[in-house]
């Protein structure tokens, strides 16, 4: 993704969110202290309309939405992926360049897998929220313990998606463990190889190529990142009769 881009979608977030949240401070509805007491929100159980057109809205364009368009999208992607992935090598001499694709696939793979457990997250955090919004939108109210709940999850969103992306990167496991657990010597995968480093557009990796005995596979391992954020490390081996040009 180039600079501009990720600027233009970053003004694009903060002038949706902007847009929503903004709106109550001018009479569009308004926001109020939740039924248990300890936290403001929107206006979700008054009945005149402008508070049930503004809830409409927001529910459908920021839950709804979002839903539609990570289906949409990760459906293709996940298509894709498989697609490319499945696609056999079946040369007997692979190139470096053939490698390099197989480790931009598994990148991709990774990036994906991360970014599927962020809206499983989403969905977790504010499904319970939103049913519950829409139902009070349309009831005489419910009981101040049935919103504690679906509440303290929305509010966790915040939390539960730097911790996913925290769980899932390997930079940060290996960090971890090497905070928590003994300083023991820990062998290197492969003795005696050559370091060649190539870069990407959008993948980059250095790349230790080994020679492996007849009966062993040949490995690489390289630092894997995304638009050149660091995502961890990976060792891949190759099929035995496989040979690195």
């Amino acid at each position: 993704m180039k600079p501009r881009s990720k600027y233009v979608i970053l003004v694009a977030i903060w002038s949706h969110s902007l847009l929503h949240t903004t709106a109550p401070l001018f009479g569009w509805s308004s926001y109020k202290q939740e039924a248990f007491g300890t936290s403001c929100s929107i206006d979700w159980t008054g009945h005149s309309a402008s508070v049930i057109t503004y809830n409409c809205i927001i529910t459908l364009t920021c839950y709804g939405v979002h839903l539609f368009i990570f289906t949409y999208c990760y459906y293709f992607i996940i298509q894709e992926l498989k697609a490319v992935a499945s696609t056999p090598l079946n040369d007997q001499i692979v190139s470096v360049e053939k490698v390099r694709w197989y480790h931009r696939v598994s990148t991709s793979l990774a990036v994906t897998m991360t970014s599927l457990a962020m809206i499983a997250v989403f969905l977790i955090a504010w499904t319970p929220y939103a049913i519950v919004s829409i139902y009070s939108m349309f009831s005489n109210g419910l009981h101040p313990w049935t919103l504690v709940i679906p509440t303290m999850l929305a509010k966790s969103s915040t939390l539960l998606n730097p911790t996913v992306c925290a769980l899932l990167s390997c930079k940060f496991r290996k960090a971890a463990m090497r905070l928590f657990s003994r300083k023991n010597k820990v062998k290197p995968i492969v003795d005696e190889c050559q370091l060649q480093e190539f870069k990407h557009s959008s993948t980059s990796s250095g790349v230790r190529i080994c020679e492996q005995g007849q009966n062993e596979r040949i490995q690489y391992r390289g630092n894997l990142a995304h638009n050149d954020v660091f995502i961890g490390d990976m060792t891949i081996s190759l099929p035995l009769d496989y040979n690195i040009v």
